[in-house]
């Protein structure tokens, strides 16, 4: 059954858009797994060479890069956030600093990729919260894969009701819905 608190309208029109360099498909699928499970931290500057040619064309840049966090356990485990070492190379190329403090993962959520649409959504309700300390008025929310849209909508939610008051989204691959195969 269908949860009525989740806005599956305002996920899919914040995933449509935002800026995805790519469809979820070999062989970025690859590339980006391999970053992020088997470490291949080699892949980073090429997937942050290839998001920052696409954002070149972007008219209207935020103030700041803001990484999805990764729960403080996830991160000891895996030893870096791999949007983190994405971003690192659209904050070079546009002079835009990379917060990893604003917005934090308060609760560690099973790994996504293990879940339904529905599962995802219940499993992120109350996962960010946002620091008070810094309110920037244009946020670019930066995540390695949007699948569902359930994490990015989560941090994004949690930004606007701390008064953030426009938040882009970038990511270097989106998955495309099951009936656009």
């Amino acid at each position: 059954m269908a949860n009525p608190f989740i806005n599956t309208s305002l996920s899919y029109s914040i995933v449509q858009d935002g800026i995805a360099v790519f469809d979820y498909r070999p062989p970025i699928s690859h590339w980006l797994a391999d970053l992020k499970f088997n470490r291949n931290l080699q892949l980073a500057p090429l997937l942050g060479a290839l998001i920052s040619q696409r954002l070149a064309q972007e008219a209207s840049l935020p103030e700041i890069i803001l990484p999805i966090p990764l729960h403080w356990r996830r991160l000891c485990w895996r030893g870096f956030n791999q949007s983190i070492e994405i971003a690192r190379w659209p904050s070079k190329k546009f002079s835009l600093p990379i917060h990893t403090q604003l917005l934090q993962r308060q609760k560690a959520t099973q790994p996504q990729t293990l879940l339904s649409k529905q599962e995802r959504h219940n499993n992120l309700a109350g996962a960010f919260y946002c620091k008070k300390n810094l309110k920037p008025q244009h946020i670019a929310l930066f995540d390695d894969v949007i699948t569902t849209g359930s994490t990015i909508l989560a941090a994004y939610e949690t930004l606007k009701k701390e008064g953030v008051k426009k938040v882009s989204i970038w990511c270097c691959a989106r998955a495309m819905p099951k009936e656009d195969h």
